[in-house]
C-alpha cells in the first residue's frame, strides 16, 4: 500500500512540473555493464567532461551526510551568508522528511539537450513533492537502489542540487543552471572567489540575487532582463534592490527600490526609498526620493525628489 501511495505522489509530482524547464529533481549518469555499473551526479559528471581540471572539495572525510551537506554550503557564507543560512534550513527539512523508494522515477524534463555516450544513461535519482499548502517546502522522494550506489560526497552534492531547485522553483528561474551552480559550490574554486567573481557567476547561472551589505540585490528586473551590478576593479559600485527589500540602519528601516550605490569600503553610498522619512514636522523626504548616506551610514546627508536636492536637517 505504501508503495503505491509513493508512486502516485511521484506521478503527480512529474505531471505537476511538466511544463517546467528546470525539471522536478536531480539526475545521475549511469555507465557500464550491469555487472560493474558506475553511478555519478549528472552535475558532477557534465563538469568534468566540459572543463578540466576540476578539483572538488567535500571537506573531511569523517563527516556524515548532514554535516557534510552544512560544509558545501558553508562555502556561500563569504560573499552571501543570508543564502547560506536559508540553505541551511532547507537541507535540514530535506533530510528530516526524505522518503526512498524502490519504484523506479520517471524522468523530468530537465536533462533535455544533455547528451551521454553510450552505454551511458541518465537516471531521475529524486523528485521534489511541493507542499500543497502552497508554502516554501517540499519534500524529496529518492530513489533507494541509486542513493545505495553513490558515495558520501556525491551523496551531499545531490542534496544541494535538490536545495537549488527548490530555490529556482520558488522564483519561477527557470532559465537557471543549477547544474554548474551545484558543480561550483563543489569545487575548490569557489572558496578563492572574490565578490565580483561569484556575482559573475551568479550571471552565468541566470541567478536571481545575491546579498551585499545586508541588502539583497537582484540580477533580474521584474520583465527577466537581467540587471548587471557594476564594478569598478573587485569594488561593487552599484546594483539594483530585490523587490521589497529592506535596509537597516543603525537610525532606522527603509524600503528599497531600484539602483544603489556603494562606497569602495561597501557601505551605501545613496538609495531610492519607497517609503516617505520624516525630517521634521513640517518636512518629509516624499517616496521614491535618493536618499545620500555618509561613508559610516549614521547619518543622512541629503536627499534627491523629482531633481530638487535638498540638505538633510539632523533630529
Amino acid at each position: 500500500m505504501r508503495i503505491w501511495l509513493v508512486a502516485l505522489l511521484i506521478v503527480a509530482a512529474c505531471e505537476a512540473s511538466a511544463t517546467v524547464r528546470i525539471g522536478n529533481g536531480g539526475h545521475v549518469v549511469v555507465c557500464g555493464l550491469e555487472s560493474g555499473k558506475t553511478y555519478r551526479l549528472l552535475d558532477l559528471f557534465v563538469r568534468e567532461k566540459n572543463a578540466n581540471p576540476y578539483n572538488k572539495d567535500y571537506g573531511p572525510q569523517s563527516l556524515d551526510l548532514k554535516t557534510r551537506v552544512r560544509y558545501l554550503i558553508s562555502k556561500l557564507e563569504k560573499h552571501n551568508p543570508a543564502r547560506a543560512e536559508a540553505y541551511v534550513k532547507v537541507a535540514d527539512s530535506f533530510l528530516k522528511s526524505v522518503s526512498f523508494t524502490d519504484v523506479e522515477l520517471p524522468a523530468t524534463h530537465e536533462t533535455e539537450g544533455i547528451k551521454v555516450d553510450k552505454p551511458c544513461v541518465i537516471r531521475q535519482a529524486v523528485v521534489q513533492i511541493p507542499d500543497s499548502s502552497g508554502t516554501s517546502s517540499s519534500k524529496l522522494i529518492i530513489s533507494r537502489p541509486i542513493f545505495n550506489h553513490l558515495d558520501d560526497n556525491e551523496r551531499a552534492a545531490l542534496i544541494v542540487h535538490e536545495i537549488l531547485t527548490n530555490e529556482v522553483r520558488q522564483t519561477a528561474g527557470s532559465d537557471s543552471k543549477i547544474l554548474e551552480f551545484t558543480a561550483l559550490i563543489v569545487s575548490e574554486e569557489i572558496s578563492r572567489m572574490s565578490l565580483k567573481e561569484y556575482v559573475q557567476a551568479l550571471c552565468r547561472f541566470n541567478w536571481f540575487s545575491f546579498e551585499y551589505n545586508r541588502i539583497i540585490l537582484s540580477l533580474h528586473d521584474l520583465s527577466g532582463e537581467k540587471n548587471e551590478p557594476v564594478f569598478r576593479g573587485e569594488n561593487l559600485v552599484s546594483a539594483y534592490a530585490n523587490l521589497g527589500t529592506d535596509l537597516v540602519l543603525s537610525f532606522g528601516k527603509f524600503s528599497v527600490q531600484g539602483p544603489v550605490e556603494f562606497f569602495e569600503s561597501g557601505s551605501v553610498r545613496s538609495f531610492r526609498t519607497s517609503n516617505f522619512i520624516t525630517k521634521s514636522k513640517y518636512d518629509v523626504v516624499p517616496a521614491g526620493s535618493r536618499v545620500f548616506l555618509n561613508e559610516e551610514n549614521t547619518k543622512i546627508l541629503s536627499a534627491t525628489s523629482a531633481g530638487r536636492a535638498s540638505d538633510w536637517i539632523d533630529r
